[in-house]
């Protein structure tokens, strides 16, 4: 599990991520808008994100679903 620097790499188009900025964590969405300018787009509210880092959620160990 690494963290990506915004300023290095940013997600494509429609990959889910976490995002990290001021220790607040979000999820987002990946995003290329019309002039293929990448952003972060809240999962949550649809708002562009303006965050620091981020994580693919392919990456972050999660635990299993519960069984029922």
């Amino acid at each position: 599990m690494e963290w990506i620097k915004c300023s290095e790499r940013m997600p494509e188009d429609g990959v889910v991520v976490l995002t990290e900025c001021g220790g607040h964590l979000n999820v987002g969405v990946g995003n290329r808008s019309g002039d293929n300018c990448p952003y972060i787009t809240s999962a949550i509210n649809n708002r562009e994100l303006t965050v620091t880092h981020w994580i693919d959620f392919d990456d972050i160990p999660l635990p299993q679903p519960p069984e029922e």
